[in-house]
């Protein structure tokens, strides 16, 4: 196929190589390894069967209906490029056709899975600025042909803009960005990538999820290692107090090893060979060990930029830097949402000044030190402190009236705790604050890490305001902040700051020309 082909605009529906089985197998695995939680049931009750035979036919049966979706799946979807949109229809028992107009396209990226690259193959995936639904993988295509997918994209959507309006600048939707890379920005090396494993530790979910589900599957547990040669129930039995807590130490230190094992091979498989391109436009990002990842961003596209810092990173003076687009899951809270991070652009593991030098491609920032905060009220922290002090004095009374004979040990561990709790509580209020800087809000909260969430006022959707009668009492109010990418809160602040806050953000997103997307 020629380096000049152009995807036609056909009036015919096109449909995908046959390899895209593959392609819709491995997108059903992830899919259940990431809910790999809920599925541990299920694993545990075939491990009960007595038949090796029903487990092998259990097993057969669950591939083969997994390979029997995907080849349903690859046989009723078809594609097509119209004038101004990407037309899909897909659905084996409820159809569906989704209309992707080009003015509502956010990214075209590139994957190249590594069941794909011996065959010269990639996958393209359009995503679309609506609803989570607006997402279109084209799979196995020839790379020659991908490449004229996304221009012929681009073309036409820059050809839809100018039909639209003369004036490009004032155009509401900004050109996508072209094939040029641009400059090499930054790369992550092995090493950098062994720290944001450490530092970006997600393992604990699973860990967590195991725990949750321990109680129906603790006998089969026990039993495989008593057929090694542990038996646990006799070894805690026989146990000193002093023993059980060195056992307890252990334990926790080989799950932290674990966790922290897990997490590193997660950051290599996602990260390996991370390069960073940028232009005045846009940036590109090239990662991935397994499945080499390909994604375009419009630096216009941006909503807000995230700055996130773990406790090791605050020892090594490293910072993760997030560029968020629209996602369509933003939350009322500073923190990432598990859901509404498949539209963002991560930089792991970096020094604070390359983070700001970055930013400072796409926002005018300043030093952060340089900036004047307001915190929120120490009332915050005594309101927050009052609640969790009930909640373990409930606990403890709980527990103490029902469960005093064999549970002693946690009541004398609730109380360090429930202190170690409220230092905690006090580290997180003294982060929070907000400056103003220009066009830009800052955000700042964290406990040991310092995070940073920047956050232009022009591309504002909903601001709230806030205030009980005993804030009113003594005038403070909760304000929050919300873009297309996340919304960010600051609570207990002064009144009159909070509605200059909020008046100042206003005036810059009505007095503005500039589009928000």
């Amino acid at each position: 196929m020629s380096l000049d082909f152009v995807a036609p605009v056909s009036p015919d529906w096109i449909r995908l190589s046959g390899w895209s089985v593959l392609h819709n197998i491995a997108r059903t695995l992830t899919k259940l390894v990431n809910n790999l939680v809920a599925l541990i049931p299920l694993v545990i009750g075939l491990l009960q069967l007595d038949s090796m035979l029903m487990i092998g036919f259990v097993v057969l049966g669950l591939v083969s209906m997994i390979v029997l979706h995907a080849v349903l799946t690859f046989l009723f979807f078809s594609y097509r490029i119209t004038d101004d949109s990407v037309l899909v229809r897909e659905g084996v028992v409820f159809k569906k056709q989704l209309d992707l107009a080009f003015i509502r396209i956010q990214n075209v990226t590139f994957e190249h899975p590594f069941y794909f690259r011996p065959l010269g193959l990639v996958t393209v995936k359009i995503d679309g600025a609506g609803s989570s639904g607006e997402e279109v993988y084209l799979s196995a295509l020839e790379a020659e042909a991908a490449q004229a997918i996304r221009r012929e994209i681009l073309a036409r959507k820059a050809a839809f803009a100018d039909q639209l309006t003369a004036d490009a600048d004032e155009y509401s939707i900004a050109p996508m960005a072209s094939d040029d890379q641009g400059e090499l920005l930054i790369t992550r090396s092995l090493p950098d990538l062994v720290l944001a494993g450490l530092t970006n530790n997600r393992a604990w979910i699973i860990l967590g999820g195991f725990a949750a589900v321990f109680g129906q599957f603790n006998d089969v547990v026990f039993a495989l290692f008593t057929s090694w040669g542990f038996d646990v129930r006799e070894i805690v039995e026989h146990q000193t107090t002093g023993g059980l807590i060195l056992l307890f130490l252990s334990s926790l230190i080989l799950s932290v090893i674990i966790v922290a094992a897990l997490s590193v091979l997660g950051a290599i498989f996602s990260y390996y060979d991370f390069t960073l391109h940028g232009t005045s436009k846009s940036f590109t990002v090239r990662r991935g060990l397994f499945t080499k990842h390909e994604i375009h961003m419009q630096k216009s596209r941006i909503q807000n930029i995230y700055f996130r810092q773990d406790w090791l990173d605050r020892v090594l003076g490293r910072v993760n830097l997030i560029f968020e687009q629209i996602s369509h899951g933003a939350s009322r809270t500073g923190r990432l949402r598990q859901g509404a991070t498949d539209k963002k652009l991560l930089v792991p593991t970096i020094t604070e000044p390359q983070a700001l030098q970055l930013s400072r491609t796409v926002l005018p920032l300043v030093d952060f030190e340089a900036l004047q905060f307001t915190t929120s009220s120490k009332r915050y922290f005594f309101k927050k402190a009052a609640i969790w002090s009930f909640v373990y004095l409930a606990v403890g009374t709980s527990l103490a009236s029902t469960f005093f004979d064999q549970g002693w040990w946690v009541l004398v561990l609730l109380p360090p705790v429930w202190c170690l709790h409220l230092v905690k509580l006090f580290v997180q209020w003294k982060r929070k604050g907000i400056a103003i800087d220009g066009d830009l809000a800052v955000i700042r909260l964290g406990f040991i890490g310092i995070d940073y969430i920047v956050i232009p006022a022009h591309k504002l959707q909903i601001v709230w305001y806030t205030q009980s009668l005993l804030m009113k009492r003594h005038d403070l109010a909760s304000i929050g902040l919300k873009v297309a990418s996340r919304a960010a809160q600051m609570p207990f602040i002064n009144g009159q700051v909070a509605r200059q806050v909020i008046n100042y953000c206003l005036y810059q997103t009505e007095s503005t020309d500039r589009s928000w997307m």
